[in-house]
């Protein structure tokens, strides 16, 4: 798009770097933001820009493709419109499989446990089995 001829420009003049301003982030950020879009729009040459970051011009490149990348990111085309919200039937059965992967995995662990006590002590593992069938034994005629 061109100036309309004459040069008169409408609308809000551009505000450049100084649009860095209104977002969050640090001031030492925000500076760096500036400086990077500064020299990208030709306000600040690239050397000027790197002597005031304190860096050197490949640094100052890495950080500047860096921020384009990240810009280009957020803007790859993403879903449209808000993302679906579950149904009372969708929460409740999720709220059942969390429940049921957190015990499956209690019970996991516990298994575990079990199977490294049998390793380390087959003696407790060989009590504790034997008992129980000794009682059954015990109460059983012979014959």
């Amino acid at each position: 798009m061109s100036a309309p001829e004459g040069g008169n420009r409408r609308g809000r003049p551009p505000k450049g770097s100084g649009l860095v301003d209104g977002l969050e982030g640090s001031e030492h950020a925000r500076e760096r933001l500036r400086l990077i879009l500064g020299a990208m729009t030709g306000e600040v040459s690239v050397n000027e820009a790197c002597r005031h970051l304190g860096i050197g011009p490949a640094r100052f490149h890495e950080l500047r493709n860096d921020m384009l990348q990240a810009g280009l990111s957020r803007l790859e085309p993403g879903q449209a419109g808000r993302p679906p919200k579950r149904t009372e039937a969708e929460s409740a059965e999720l709220e059942a499989l969390k429940k049921e992967n957190l015990e499956l995995k209690v019970d996991l662990q516990a298994s575990r446990l079990r199977e490294e006590i049998a390793i380390a002590m087959p003696h407790l593992l060989n009590k504790a089995v034997a008992a129980p069938l000794q009682k059954k034994r015990a109460g059983k005629p012979p014959g």
